[in-house]
């Protein structure tokens, strides 16, 4: 039972930090991209843009061997 809480507490802490990643990185990309002359300030803030970019990309980062995968019931049908 204890361990069933750690993982659903892992799975909630991974959860939140990808919304606040996602948001720190679309933070630092869209100053960027909405200034005035966007091609100047990418060339003056190239490493927030990176940075703000992997970020949110981190978020999309698919994980397949996860605890919760190999606990999971196997489908009746292996077509499904």
């Amino acid at each position: 039972m204890k361990s069933d809480r750690a993982k659903l507490r892992i799975a909630g802490d991974l959860f939140l930090s990808a919304f606040l990643a996602y948001g720190i990185g679309t933070g630092m990309v869209t100053g960027i991209i909405e200034a005035t002359n966007p091609t100047v300030e990418l060339a003056l803030k190239r490493a927030q843009f990176i940075t703000g970019a992997a970020l949110m990309l981190v978020t999309s980062a698919a994980w397949p061997n996860t605890a919760f995968e190999r606990d999971a019931p196997k489908a009746a049908h292996p077509s499904i």
